[in-house]
């Protein structure tokens, strides 16, 4: 197989190019790195900031290799007719891609002699172990990410709970829009931006990724999953958490116990090595004990009206990085991917949503490679690895909850 490994994408969405070159361009460009240097061909619009800011070894000019082609070739030149120059100057005839990478692109280097091929598994596979620029630039993102969902529950702890049970501030209705626009409000002053926020309350709390709309009202389930950019790093946080304005129910509380202890079950079961599925099936399991199943069921198993069936749904989620969800495969696919000794950044999330109550919890948690006796929260000694390894929960420690109070409850 080649040494060459050929990417050509916007480093702003693909997050492997970004991590290549540690430079933000909005449009498509190309990286390559043969026998172990790298280089990207860019447009007179990025030259002069890629040679600044590029982690690369070579920064080529577009215009120059494009000018000669348009004479040479007679049409306008495409990437495959840039490629395919620069390789053979080269005398690179093959080159791995990403998953990825375009069909278009890929035919036409083939039509110039050029072989690509590409596989499953990572083009870097040393993401997958964060170095610690990267543990720091994760720290900031989700400390944004802290700040954005403290503007928002501080919203609903502020909100006084009206006659038909909407919650009411400042004289209106409180909704999951007013919510949202202060918590993506707080975190652009801090430097991320928040895509797709979710506040999603009541019954939009059973639906994964309801974005959620309209009124909030109390002793209902509020659901804030925030996953914001930081717009300097291009790393991500990743943050949920359940409120309550008001009482919780009981099955509220049960749902709420269930949650925790999967996320108790997880740490347990994660070590150096691992793969995801044993931590996703540790995790379903318990659920299962719980009462919680997996998996489609009637609306109402005595109704004879053929409603569609609900969908209960438990994930152990991948990481958030470079990409917000930062991970080989998913955690229920056959050959799912293993954790690494002092892997960061495993995501652990669990999706409780039974037909009879509105509710959906997750927990999040990332695994870090710290000094000891830096975080002495859940210590966990890796077989394959002689210093000891900590579970630091940045999205905040799991208390317990009280009871019965007609204030926020904050799970």
């Amino acid at each position: 197989m080649s040494d060459t490994l050929l990417i050509v994408a916007d480093s702003e969405r693909d997050a492997n190019m970004l991590y290549a070159t540690g430079m933000f361009v909005p449009d498509a460009f190309i990286y390559f790195r043969h026998r172990g240097k790298s280089a990207i061909v860019v447009s007179d619009l990025e030259i002069d900031r890629a040679r600044r800011e590029a982690h690369v070894d070579e920064v080529i000019s577009m215009r120059e290799i494009i000018q000669p082609l348009e004479k040479r070739l007679g049409h306008r030149v495409k990437f495959g007719d840039v490629i395919a120059a620069i390789f053979r100057k080269r005398r690179i005839t093959s080159a791995r891609v990403p998953a990825n990478f375009s069909l278009v692109h890929a035919e036409h280097l083939r039509q110039h002699g050029i072989r690509v091929w590409t596989d499953d598994t990572p083009i870097f596979p040393q993401r997958e172990i964060k170095r610690p620029g990267e543990v720091r630039a994760i720290e900031r993102a989700l400390r944004t990410t802290e700040a954005g969902l403290a503007a928002g529950i501080s919203m609903i702890r502020a909100a006084r709970i009206g006659k038909d049970g909407r919650l009411l501030l400042d004289g209106s209705v409180l909704t999951s829009e007013r919510v949202r626009a202060e918590i993506d409000i707080a975190m652009i002053r801090l430097g991320a931006i928040g895509a797709h926020t979710i506040v999603a309350g009541g019954r939009q709390a059973c639906d994964p990724h309801e974005r959620g709309n309209g009124p909030l009202r109390a002793h209902q389930a509020i659901i804030l999953d925030v996953f914001p950019r930081d717009e300097r790093t291009g790393y991500y946080g990743d943050m949920t958490r359940t409120v309550v304005r008001g009482k919780a129910t009981e099955a509220l509380h049960r749902q709420f116990e269930a949650v925790r202890d999967a996320q108790r079950a997880a740490m347990r079961t994660i070590r150096a090595g691992i793969d995801g599925y044993t931590v996703h099936r540790a995790v379903q399991k318990l659920f299962e004990e719980r009462g919680f199943h997996t998996g489609t069921v009637p609306t109402n198993p005595k109704s004879k009206n053929q409603n569609p069936p609900v969908s209960r749904v438990s994930s152990t989620a991948p990481a958030t990085a470079l990409a917000c969800r930062s991970t080989k495969r998913p955690a229920w696919a056959a050959s799912p991917a293993a954790f690494a000794p002092a892997t960061s950044s495993p995501s652990s999330r669990a999706f409780i949503t039974p037909a009879s109550a509105a509710f959906a919890s997750r927990m999040s948690f990332w695994l870090q490679r710290t000094a000891a006796g830096c975080c002495p929260d859940f210590r966990l000694r890796l077989k394959s690895e002689r210093r000891p390894v900590f579970f630091r929960a940045l999205w905040g420690r799991v208390d317990r909850h009280p009871r019965n109070t007609n204030a926020i409850v904050k799970f």
